[in-house]
C-alpha cells in the first residue's frame, strides 16, 4: 500500500514533493526569486521551468560538442529544441525539467575537469548534482555515472605514483559525493528553520522513499496513460494533463516524436560498438548516461510516466545526434537523406508542438488525438 505522499503537498506541515524536497525552496512551482521577478503571475509560475528548459537546449548542445563534435552538438541543441516533451515541461510549474538542467550541467562541468584539471570545475559540478537532486533523486543516476567515470579515468592515469591517483579519486569522490550531499541539505534549510531537527528530516526521507517505490499516480486516470519506461525509445508515448483555463477547459498532450525516439537505442549501440572498436572514452560516456540514467527506470516494477524521461533525454539526443553525425561523412546520398530526415522531423514536431502548447483542440485535425487522451477514455497502449 502506497504511503499517502502527496506530489506536493503538506508532510509535517511543508510542501513537498514524493521524488524530491520542496519545490518552493528554489522556484519549482513559483519560488520566491520567480515571484519577486513576476508576482504570482503565470509567468512567475513558470519562469524557472522556463529559463532551464530553455538553458538546457544550448547546454546540451555544449555537452553532445564536448562529446561527439561540433555537428552532434548542433542536431543535439535542434532535437530538444523541438521535442514536444520538453517544451511541454519547460512550461509547466513543476521540476520535471530541472533534472535534464542540472544532469547536462552536472556532466558538462565534470568534463570541463577532465580537460583543464581544476579542482573548482568538479566542485561547481558537484553543486549542480546537488541542486539536481534536490529537484528530483533522479539527477543521482548521471551522478553516479560521472564519478564513476572521473575515478576510472585517475586510476587509469600512467606515470603517475599511486599515491597521486588515489589522492585525486578521493578529491572526485569528496566532490561528487559530499558536495552534492551537502547542496541538497543545505536547500532545506528553510524546512529546518520551522522547527525542524535532522531526525525529522530522516523520517521524511524514509517516507518519500516508501513513496517513490509504491508510487501509483494520483488519480485512477493516470494508470490509463502508457507508463511502462520500455515504451519510451520502442513507441510514440504521451503524458496528458486536463485543466481549466482562462477560455475554458485546456488539454494539454505532450507525444513523443516517432521519428525521433525509436532512434535512441539504434545510436545506443553505434556509440558503444565504436566505443569499444575505437576505444573512445567519450562514446563509452555517452552510452554510460544513457543506460545509466534509463535503466532504474526501466527496471523499476511500479508505473513510470514518461517525464521522468526528461532526466534520460540529454544523453539519449547526444547518442542520436553522434550517430547522426557519422552518417554524414558516409557521402553525398547520406546527406541528402539526413537533411530529408531532417525536414521531416520538423515537418512532424509542428503538430506535436501544437498539442504539447494546448492548442490541439482548436485544430480539427488533432482534436481526435486528444480525445484519445481524454481521462477514461483509454490511450492507445
Amino acid at each position: 500500500m502506497a504511503i499517502p505522499v502527496p506530489r506536493c503537498g503538506t508532510i509535517l506541515g511543508s510542501a513537498t514533493c514524493w521524488s524530491g524536497p520542496r519545490r518552493g525552496r528554489r522556484g519549482g512551482g513559483g519560488g520566491r526569486p520567480a515571484r519577486r521577478a513576476a508576482g504570482t503571475t503565470k509567468l512567475g509560475l513558470v519562469l524557472p521551468s522556463l529559463l532551464l528548459g530553455a538553458l538546457t537546449i544550448p547546454l546540451v548542445g555544449l555537452l553532445g560538442r564536448r562529446l561527439a563534435g561540433p555537428g552532434a552538438g548542433l542536431v543535439a541543441a535542434a532535437l530538444l529544441a523541438l521535442d514536444a516533451l520538453h517544451v511541454d515541461y519547460s512550461r509547466q510549474a513543476v521540476q520535471e525539467v530541472y533534472t535534464a538542467f542540472f544532469g547536462a550541467a552536472g556532466v558538462l562541468l565534470a568534463l570541463r575537469y577532465a580537460d583543464a584539471r581544476r579542482g573548482g570545475w568538479l566542485v561547481a559540478s558537484g553543486v549542480a548534482f546537488g541542486l539536481g537532486a534536490a529537484s528530483k533523486w533522479s539527477v543521482a543516476f548521471p551522478l553516479a555515472v560521472t564519478l564513476a567515470w572521473i575515478a576510472a579515468s585517475h586510476l587509469r592515469e600512467r606515470g603517475e605514483p599511486a599515491s597521486t591517483r588515489v589522492a585525486r579519486v578521493a578529491f572526485a569522490v569528496a566532490a561528487l559525493g559530499l558536495v552534492p550531499f551537502s547542496v541538497y541539505l543545505l536547500t532545506w534549510t528553510p524546512w529546518f528553520f520551522q522547527g525542524r531537527d535532522l531526525l525529522d528530516w530522516v523520517d521524511l526521507h524514509r517516507l518519500m522513499a516508501a513513496e517513490v517505490r509504491t508510487h501509483g499516480g494520483f488519480a485512477e486516470a493516470d494508470l490509463e496513460l502508457p507508463h511502462d519506461a520500455w515504451r519510451w525509445f520502442v513507441q510514440p508515448v504521451a503524458f496528458a494533463d486536463f485543466t481549466m483555463g482562462s477560455h475554458g477547459p485546456l488539454a494539454v498532450v505532450a507525444i513523443t516524436n516517432p521519428l525521433v525516439w525509436p532512434a535512441a537505442l539504434p545510436a545506443l549501440l553505434f556509440v558503444a560498438r565504436r566505443a569499444w572498436r575505437a576505444r573512445r572514452t567519450e562514446d563509452a560516456l555517452i552510452a554510460a548516461l544513457f543506460l545509466g540514467t534509463y535503466l532504474p527506470f526501466l527496471l523499476t516494477s511500479r508505473p513510470i510516466w514518461v517525464h521522468s524521461a526528461l532526466a534520460v533525454l540529454p544523453f539519449a539526443f547526444i547518442a542520436i545526434a553522434a550517430f547522426l553525425a557519422r552518417l554524414r561523412d558516409e557521402g553525398a546520398r547520406a546527406r541528402v537523406a539526413l537533411w530529408a530526415y531532417a525536414v521531416v522531423v520538423v515537418v512532424v514536431s509542428v503538430p506535436l508542438l501544437a498539442l504539447a502548447t494546448g492548442h490541439g483542440m482548436e485544430v480539427g485535425a488533432l482534436r481526435g488525438l486528444v480525445e484519445l487522451y481524454r481521462p477514461y477514455e483509454g490511450p492507445p497502449r
